[in-house]
């Protein structure tokens, strides 16, 4: 068993509260059997104190020696009392029996203190007891006189009936509280479960809301503690967004500033390795275009990257005819693997109408197609379907090839950014990248209200997944004539 404090909140509250139930149940029932067991010892005390009134009573009245009918008459009414074990005894002075009764105990119970408004215990008998003065019976002689006899007078009862009474209280307690306390777990689990409810659903709200999206945590307007995490929440969420946005807008701006004097560099090493004759020269300065080449590359994909981020909430789409742009793509793609020794198949072409920036969905298909023909090795294949799903009014994009793939380790963090998978690549063999590629196409998917799913093995191949909602309204001729407008004789430079 884990120690407490290690424990997830939801067994340490129903730990919590299986020891109360049965801290309570223990309580409740302590406090129920004593008091079950004082109303019985009263009730027996005053059924004690009433009998004694009586024999008392009886006594003074009677004359020693007492007769047999008398005796008989006592005896038979002890036998018949509801208490069963009430008992008489009348004792003289010195300590010695007069009378008692039959159900009286051997050891006479015997005490100094014979006030009669008091019940004694002496073990596991309850007595009263009072000094009494006795008559004789006339002597033969014919005398008058009756002298008294002092002796005291004891009425007692067994507390065995009392006991008896209580051990079956106790079966029944047990009986009843019993399965509570083997239940009490279950029943605290649940009660947990309950509690927990609104701090599971807040948990859930919380993980399906993207930082980059508008939405906000619903607040339950309880003004509770929930509520009041919900609010704290969201005042982080307004936060994290507002940072983001800075970050964007300060990689967008910086990446722009970068563009002018990065282009002034490459004319220049170009006007320069121009006229060097020397061929040493003349490589070291064609390693520094390369250089710049891949600088500019990096700087035009961080400035795609801000307008895919400003998608989101500036919405600056139309409807775009997806498989036009695929369509115009094909011939080139055709030609580029020809040239790798790889058979590229555009197996299905539905027609698909979507609200996208088309200049962005175009890096989306020239991305995924590229990075296809990237990584998969002479003789392989790539397949490119269209398909558009009128039941769940979704168009989808998939590409599967037979390259090299990526490791099981790596899966979750491609669209990272800046990231590339190592596994199962060439360094000499394989392009360089930036490892914006998928990230791009990522946040274009997503600000399009789209999914992407990557699904892959190493050594088998990869296939990309990209889902887009259906274009609700729209023709399709504007859709057409929106894709004429996308140049597409050169695909845009891309990296997974």
């Amino acid at each position: 068993m884990k120690p407490y404090w290690r424990l997830t909140l939801r067994y340490r509250t129903a730990l919590i509260i299986t020891l109360f139930i049965w801290i309570t149940g223990l309580l409740v029932g302590w406090i129920c059997r004593s008091s079950f067991q004082a109303l019985l010892l009263r009730q027996s005390d005053i059924d004690l104190t009433e009998d004694f009134d009586d024999f008392q009573q009886i006594i003074q009245q009677e004359e020693l020696p007492f007769s047999s009918v008398k005796t008989e008459a006592w005896n038979r009414r002890v036998a018949i009392h509801p208490l069963h074990r009430l008992f008489i005894r009348i004792v003289d002075s010195e300590g010695k029996v007069i009378w008692e009764s039959i159900t009286a105990p051997s050891i006479p119970p015997t005490s100094a203190n014979v006030d009669p408004q008091v019940v004694q215990v002496f073990g596991e008998y309850r007595i009263m007891q009072q000094s009494v003065e006795l008559q004789r019976s006339p002597t033969d002689d014919g005398s008058e006189e009756r002298p008294m006899v002092p002796g005291i007078l004891q009425v007692g009862c067994s507390d065995y009936l009392v006991d008896m009474t209580i051990a079956q209280f106790d079966g029944w307690l047990i009986s009843a509280v019993g399965p509570l306390f083997l239940g009490a777990p279950i029943l605290a689990i649940l009660l947990a479960s309950w509690l927990l409810t609104p701090l599971t659903q807040l948990t859930e709200t919380t993980q399906s809301i993207a930082i980059a999206s508008e939405q906000l945590i619903d607040r339950s307007g309880n003004r509770d503690e929930i509520d009041a995490l919900a609010e704290t929440l969201n005042s982080l969420l307004v936060k994290v967004r507002s940072q983001l946005r800075e970050n964007e807008d300060w990689i967008a701006n910086s990446a722009h500033q970068l563009r002018a004097p990065l282009a002034a560099i490459i004319s220049n090493v170009e006007v320069v390795a121009g006229r060097i004759p020397d061929g040493k020269s003349s490589d070291m300065l064609q390693r520094v275009l390369s250089e710049c080449e891949y600088l500019k590359k990096l700087v035009n994909q961080l400035l795609l990257l801000s307008e895919a981020k400003a998608d989101r909430h500036q919405l600056v789409r139309q409807e775009v005819a997806w498989n036009e742009l695929i369509a115009k793509s094909s011939d080139f793609y055709e030609a580029l693997a020809s040239a790798r020794d790889l058979h590229i198949r555009f197996r299905h072409n539905d027609r698909c109408v979507v609200s996208a920036n088309p200049e962005h969905l175009r890096f989306v298909i020239h991305n995924l197609i590229d990075n296809a023909i990237k990584y998969t090795p002479t003789g392989g294949t790539i397949d490119v379907s269209l398909l558009r799903d009128d039941i769940n009014k979704q168009s989808k994009l998939i590409i599967r090839d037979t390259g090299i793939g990526i490791s099981e380790e790596d899966l979750p963090k491609i669209g990272r950014r800046f990231f590339r998978s190592n596994s199962g690549r060439d360094p000499s063999q394989t392009p360089r990248g930036t490892g914006l590629g998928l990230h791009i196409v990522q946040s274009i998917v997503e600000a399009a209200g789209g999914k992407m799913e990557i699904a892959s093995m190493l050594g088998q191949g990869t296939e990309v997944r990209i889902s887009l909602p259906t274009a609700a309204t729209g023709s399709a001729i504007e859709a057409s004539r929106s894709a004429d407008d996308i140049h597409a004789s050169e695909p845009l430079e891309s990296s997974r």
